[in-house]
């Protein structure tokens, strides 16, 4: 097949554009867009979405979502009062649990009627449109599934899962161990991958994918790319708009429980005791180990959910943006290079040696890596004070930027596609 025409049409299959790699994906559209592709996606119907919408020149199609995700809608867009809220979410808790029992022999695959309405939509919109490229973006397994389906029946399409997330090297429910979960994904990337004619993948996967799945016939497909968040602000840094004196913490993202825990940076932060130092918490609202710190303490704030706009806004705020590491080698938060962008200091925690976020913040000259198994809090709060309080700042150039971390951009994810397949 020969390079990608400047008429071509793709259709993204994304199940969440509200989250971390809804974010990712928007990124590389907007950027197919600026090279004159015509751009369709489906996506998941959230509380206040239409069923069919244009942005930023990209056609977007909305089906219902799992019962499940209506349900987490609902609570994270604030629609019912709190009480209610707690009586939905003991619901889908319940309904996630009765779920996984019943699907266990089919399992990642869990909504079935959920994945065909996916397929119906991307069909008829691959027929009506015309499209050349179907790319799904794996966070759950539904859009890979959908795809496969359509490659199946109109084989001249193009067909390129892209996983922001790791199928068989990813995490699972915690009543699966690690071997299982790992032979059940190969088992599903068997299924869904030998049609693909490119498959990219993160690189955080890439040892994984040589242990496992050297011997496959669709492992030379493999293009190993990485989170594509990195490229220059929409806007510049806002001139702060606190005191000078406040030194300000902010943290953007969620904090799921058994993967990322505030704890060890609590803990540290109660050691500084000077009341100028402010901590804020952006996108997350249901860490109750958080939610107890603040109560205690006035420098801590949290804000909830909010738009990607408005959490730019809380980091173009922000003296130093922190990230917290996770217990997942294979999961890289994309935030890391978010804040990158902005050329800030950094300061990141790791829970082991391993965090995926280390290889990429020691290449960042303004970061500073606490490990969290250190347990001298009072002399690492004198390092953190030492980092923040120093006035000198690495400048760094959006092209450095670029030329250190290329697969990081969404320029990456654009060549890697309009290469022969």
């Amino acid at each position: 097949m020969g390079c990608m025409r400047m008429s071509n049409k793709i259709l993204f299959l994304v199940n969440e554009l509200e989250s971390a790699n809804g974010i990712c994906c928007k990124a590389v559209m907007d950027e197919l867009v600026m090279h004159g592709m015509q751009i369709h996606c489906i996506s998941n119907r959230e509380y206040h979405m239409k069923k069919e919408f244009l942005e930023n020149e990209i056609h977007f199609y909305t089906v219902k979502s799992r019962l499940t995700y209506r349900i987490d809608s609902y609570i994270n867009h604030k629609v019912l009062p709190h009480f209610w809220n707690r009586i939905l979410s003991a619901f889908k808790f319940a309904i996630n649990k009765m779920k996984l029992l019943l699907t266990y022999p089919i399992w990642p695959l869990i909504a079935p009627s959920y994945t065909s309405r996916i397929y119906r939509k991307a069909k008829k919109i691959c027929r009506e449109e015309k499209i050349n490229y179907i790319i799904p973006v794996y966070t759950q397994i539904d859009t890979l599934i959908a795809a496969n389906l359509v490659k199946r029946k109109m084989l001249e399409i193009t067909y390129i899962p892209y996983f922001l997330d790791s199928l068989s090297g990813g995490y699972g429910p915690k009543i699966f161990s690690k071997n299982w979960l790992v032979k059940r994904g190969l088992k599903w990337e068997r299924i869904l991958l030998n049609k693909a004619d490119k498959i990219i993948a993160m690189e955080s996967s890439k040892e994984h994918h040589k242990e496992y799945s050297v011997d496959e016939n669709y492992y030379n497909k493999f293009v190993f790319l990485d989170i594509p968040l990195l490229k220059k602000p929409r806007f510049n840094l806002a001139t702060k708009q606190h005191d000078s004196k406040i030194k300000t913490i902010v943290y953007v993202g969620t904090l799921p429980e058994g993967i990322r825990s505030p704890k060890y940076f609590l803990k540290l932060f109660a050691q500084l005791t000077n009341l100028n130092w402010q901590l804020w918490f952006i996108g997350t609202d249901q860490c109750g180990l958080l939610n107890a710190a603040a109560a205690k303490d006035p420098r801590i704030h949290i804000v909830g959910r909010c738009t990607h706009q408005q959490a730019l806004e809380y980091e173009a705020q922000a003296d130093i943006l922190l990230n917290i590491g996770n217990t997942n080698p294979s999961m890289t938060p994309s935030k890391i290079f978010e804040y990158m962008s902005w050329g800030q200091k950094i300061v990141s925690t790791y829970p082991a040696k391993d965090d995926p976020s280390n290889m990429y913040l020691k290449k960042y000259p303004n970061a500073l890596l606490l490990d969290e198994s250190d347990t001298n809090y009072l002399k690492t709060a004198e390092t953190l004070v030492k980092f923040i309080e120093n006035s000198d700042l690495v400048n760094i150039s959006q092209d450095q930027l670029t030329d250190t971390f290329y697969k990081n951009t969404p320029s990456a994810f654009v060549e890697a596609i309009m290469k022969e397949v």
